[in-house]
């Protein structure tokens, strides 16, 4: 038979949990997380901010917006996640810094 303390904590972290991972389309899914002055990392998210692909998404010749001029303008990050980026690491103060995408 479960030991129902065990089973009550259980449901509680699933709950936690449940409300730790966001949904949606607007869902801010980079984050920092911090070990002390040993580590931090920081988890980007490259695909929900990113700039749509040239050309669509399969292989082929460069298609005719395929410019210097247009790609300046293209973002992995989007802006925001990339100024909160910038921020995070000249405000960290871990010996290191990793980063994952």
């Amino acid at each position: 038979m479960p030991d129902p303390a065990v089973e009550r904590d259980w449901q509680r972290g699933a709950a936690a949990a449940e409300n730790e991972h966001p949904e949606g389309s607007h869902a801010r899914l980079y984050r920092r997380l911090s070990f002390g002055p040993p580590a931090s990392f920081t988890v980007l998210d490259g695909r929900q901010y990113r700039s749509d692909q040239l050309c669509g998404d399969t292989t082929k010749p460069p298609c005719e917006e395929f410019c210097e001029e247009f790609m300046e303008e293209r973002t992995i990050l989007g802006a925001a996640q990339e100024l909160w980026f910038d921020g995070q690491l000249r405000d960290s103060r871990a010996r290191w810094n990793i980063t994952a995408n």
